[in-house]
């Protein structure tokens, strides 16, 4: 949770005025060496970072929709099994239907808890109830009048329960720390080559303050991505599966 609260200011906070600060150093190293040309180095390290933003910003909004699609298929997935509860002994029914409201009850605050202690405490909460219904709907399912029964539920169930693992993976799965590390250390490079390469009389400051925002927007809303639950960019259309999954459980 830290990480995701830090990353998206380290790039507009910290990384702009360092790298119109690496602008300025580059002007002065260009006064200094004018006979060395930078420019086919400069066009090198330009191509890797739009490379890398390109790869990065596309990789971060895969994973944003992954995580969207694996909510609204863990609320399918419980709206099924609270379904087939319909096919179990009747006598089952009412205490297995308490628990699922329970279990998705706790799979919605999920959704709420802002630091990692409030999360790992509410999945585990909510796998010890996963461990209940399982072993109820197991037993009810043995005394159901038709043998289909059984192959039903637990199918039902099993989906249910796999796709809990699916959503907390992809939930830790973001860009490796050394790609970030990477990405910001050739936008800082990229920052003194446009700055040896623009020095002169004119000070074209203008041009250096674009280049830094669009660097600096495109990392931010990368960041923000990987981390849709921290900033601007939210996953709210896909809880909402959740939260209706749970209203409609009667």
């Amino acid at each position: 949770m830290f990480l995701a609260q830090v990353l998206p200011i380290v790039a507009v906070v910290v990384l702009a005025p360092a790298m119109l600060a690496l602008m300025v150093a580059g002007e002065r190293a260009a006064r200094r060496y004018r006979e060395v040309p930078a420019g086919p180095v400069e066009a090198a390290v330009l191509a890797l970072l739009g490379l890398l933003l390109g790869f990065q910003f596309a990789g971060a909004s895969n994973r944003l929709e992954a995580r969207r699609h694996i909510i609204v298929r863990e609320a399918n997935a419980i709206g099924t099994a609270y379904l087939r509860v319909d096919l179990l002994p009747a006598d089952d029914q009412p205490a297995l239907r308490s628990l699922f409201r329970e279990y998705t009850a706790l799979r919605v605050k999920l959704v709420e808890a802002r630091t990692t202690e409030e999360v790992l405490a509410r999945d585990a909460a909510s796998r010890v109830l996963q461990g209940e219904i399982w072993a109820r709907s197991v037993v009810a399912s043995q005394r159901a009048p038709s043998p289909a029964t059984q192959t039903l539920v637990v199918a039902a169930l099993n989906d249910m329960i796999d796709v809990t693992t699916e959503r907390a993976v992809a939930a830790h799965t973001h860009t490796p720390t050394v790609v970030s590390a990477l990405l910001l250390s050739v936008s800082l490079l990229s920052a003194f080559l446009v700055g040896y390469s623009t020095h002169g009389p004119s000070k074209p400051w203008l041009v250096r303050v674009l280049f830094t925002a669009v660097v600096t927007g495109t990392l931010y809303v990368t960041f923000d991505m990987e981390f849709p639950r921290s900033g601007l960019i939210q996953v709210g259309a896909a809880d909402e599966a959740m939260t209706a999954t749970l209203a409609g459980m009667k």
